[in-house]
């Protein structure tokens, strides 16, 4: 399996899709170095939150992207069965997959990461507080997530499919958590009881780590941290869970 993760990794990081992301995500961080001067607030924060910013959406449509795609393609081309004819069990080819798009976005975020930090200490001579690196092990841990879920939904669906479903849950994990707070308000009964429940059933991205640099500036204890990866990696389990689950059941026949 750790074989297969790293083959995985490195045929996901040969495709062009994968230097479009990142090229863009580059794009988009020199544009907001570039803008930062002419930002409302303070340019430092501006430069800031756009790094931040892209490194997390372009991370999360890697992970979507690839993860979609993964299992079809595989089944497309014929490599899956080969690989299966091996001595490799089904859940161990969805977990090696898995784990290579995993290690794919983890070094996305950490190639996007290095030429930020040279460029926002040289422009703005500005260095990057602990609050930013955790920020960027958090949506590592949150590309996970919507990895193994576009995984799951690709095991059964078509990858555009999986991509729209996928997207579906990460805007309701961004956004849940204000809506949830203000159920009540909601004026149309059903929506009132279907928002909670959402909020109890999907992940949520907002009660993890909502506010990095105050909880760092306050001190809160590392356990805190550790509970926001226990919960991302606890959802990335689930769902690699149903993943292999749903292929173990599927019918390969040709």
């Amino acid at each position: 399996m750790p074989r297969l993760a790293l083959v995985t990794a490195k045929e996901i990081i040969r495709q062009k899709l994968f230097y479009a992301i990142a090229l863009v995500a580059l794009v988009l961080i020199g544009v907001g170095v570039l803008f930062g001067t002419s930002a409302l607030y303070d340019p430092k924060r501006f430069v800031y939150d756009a790094g931040q910013a892209s490194m997390y959406l372009f991370g999360c449509f890697t992970a979507i992207l690839f993860g979609a795609s993964m299992v079809p393609k595989e089944l497309e081309r014929g490599s899956a069965y080969l690989l299966l004819a091996k001595p490799l069990s089904r859940s161990g080819f969805v977990t090696g997959k898995f784990f290579g798009l995993l290690l794919v976005g983890a070094l996305l975020v950490l190639g996007l990461l290095i030429p930020f930090a040279l460029v926002y200490g040289l422009v703005y001579q500005g260095t990057l507080n602990a609050a930013f690196f955790l920020g960027a092990l958090i949506d590592v841990g949150k590309l996970g997530v919507l990895g193994s879920l576009a995984l799951a939904l690709g095991t059964f669906s078509t990858p555009t499919l999986s991509v729209m479903l996928t997207v579906f849950v990460w805007l309701i994990a961004t956004g849940l958590e204000p809506a949830a707070t203000s159920a009540r308000f909601i004026e149309i009964g059903w929506m009132r009881a279907v928002v909670p429940a959402l909020y109890r059933a999907l992940p949520n991205f907002g009660i993890v780590a909502a506010d990095l640099e105050a909880v760092v500036v306050l001190g809160v204890p590392c356990p805190v941290w550790l509970l926001s990866l226990l919960y991302l990696a606890l959802w990335s389990a689930v769902f690699v869970l149903l993943a292999c689950i749903t292929f173990e059941r599927r019918n390969l026949v040709r």
